[in-house]
């Protein structure tokens, strides 16, 4: 058998590297998760966060949490994701099927999730906004973190990289933060979402951009 080239050995191992860390890693955590919540296992830390989150509940951290809650919704997603195609298709084309199957897919199995698990939401306090459906895992944690490496991914080999990188983490961990802080889902539930989105995006980005033969 041939040696690979020097270049073409970076890229599996770089390849190799993102799976491990940007899927494999994810989905196990993923599968944990929805096979302890199947089972009705119970983590000491989800309740524990909350009450720590709560403790810091203001006016203003209401109103920008529920801010948060309506800007991470399905129809804003809707928009945004419209947003990204018209973006894709000025700049490549073949951007708009890396997005459609990231986003389009991550949303299904997210609702699959959520029937599979049918994971009760949190009743610790009065809700500031009215979530309905099953708690695990958590939609808004799955669309930010979705789109947050829909975003790195377009503009990893742009100047901007370094920006978006700050910003979509920062908007990812915001939306976990504020769906806990709202009561309306477990801290797990938020790792789970990140979990899922994180895991799906990059298999898509590998599947459509092979290794080098």
């Amino acid at each position: 058998m041939q040696d690979l080239q020097p270049s073409t050995q970076n890229i599996v191992l770089q390849r190799r590297m993102l799976f491990s860390c940007c899927v494999l890693f994810p989905l196990l955590l993923l599968v944990f998760l929805t096979y302890s919540f199947i089972q009705h296992r119970v983590f000491d830390f989800d309740l524990q966060w909350m009450w720590q989150v709560h403790q810091f509940a203001s006016p203003a951290y209401d109103c920008a949490a529920i801010t948060m809650s309506y800007l991470g919704g399905m129809p804003v997603a809707s928009v945004m994701l419209v947003a990204m195609l018209i973006y894709a298709h000025q700049v490549r084309s073949h951007q708009i099927l890396f997005m459609l199957i990231s986003m389009v897919g991550v949303a299904n199995l997210s609702w699959l999730l959520k029937a599979l698990v049918n994971r009760p939401r949190p009743m610790l306090w009065p809700r500031l906004v009215q979530d309905y459906g099953a708690s695990f895992p958590s939609g808004h944690s799955v669309y930010a973190a979705a789109f947050a490496c829909v975003f790195i991914i377009l503009s990893w080999r742009t100047r901007w990289r370094g920006i978006v990188l700050v910003l979509a983490v920062a908007w990812m961990l915001l939306m976990g933060l504020s769906r806990v802080y709202l009561g309306v889902h477990f801290p797990s539930d938020v790792l789970g979402g990140w979990a899922l989105g994180w895991a799906w995006v990059f298999f898509v980005y590998l599947g459509l951009n092979k290794a080098p033969k």
